[in-house]
């Protein structure tokens, strides 16, 4: 094998990433969990919890999506 020809690497077992969904609204925020099919894991903060409440959550658990509720109040 020569040095340009390498295996693939492997990614080892990690954290999982959180995205943030810093959104004003739930249409705004759907968009981006579109445009991220394999992200599993949205962070729902004050600002989209406030202008939606829990429909916006109840949208990401119905595409099967985990969700961390951050809402520092």
């Amino acid at each position: 094998m020569s040095a340009s020809a390498r295996p693939a690497a492997t990614l080892a077992p990690g954290p999982t990433p959180i995205v943030a969904l810093d959104y004003a609204t739930a249409v705004e925020a759907m968009r981006m969990v579109d445009r991220l099919p394999d992200a599993d894991f949205w962070k729902v903060g004050l600002q989209l919890f406030t202008a939606e409440g829990p429909d916006g959550v109840r949208a990401l658990k119905r595409r099967g999506k985990r969700v961390f509720l951050d809402l520092k109040l």
